[in-house]
């Protein structure tokens, strides 16, 4: 699960990149995940029914969804995390994955934190 890992560091790579600086919520996706329909429509869906972005008094802004096969509690493919809040729990899986190499899923990881 080693290349799992990479997706941790998500925040990290937006702060190198100049033209980035004003996001605050960053959207992430492997690239295994195909949509049949226009993204910001999901975007807008999730936000509603999640209130993304509307709860100031969470410690770490950081989303996960359902898995499709409900074999795990969130899905680790797709996340949405606050560029300013969400680090220290991508820190955390990070490190669960770390000390779980054998597990070939980063759910299990995800499951753990």
């Amino acid at each position: 699960m080693t290349v799992k890992r990479f997706k941790t560091y998500v925040i990290d790579y937006v702060d190198v990149v100049p033209e980035l600086d004003q996001v605050e919520w960053i959207y992430y996706l492997d690239i295994d995940i195909l949509f049949g329909a226009p993204f910001m429509d999901l975007v807008q869906k999730l936000g509603e029914e999640n209130n993304i972005g509307g709860n100031d008094d969470m410690v770490s802004k950081f989303y996960f969804f359902k898995h499709l096969a409900y074999q795990y509690v969130a899905q680790g493919g797709f996340m949405i995390a606050h560029r300013e809040t969400a680090k220290k729990c991508l820190e955390l899986w990070r490190r669960e994955m770390d000390s779980h190499l054998e597990e070939e899923h980063d759910q299990v990881s995800l499951n753990l934190i």
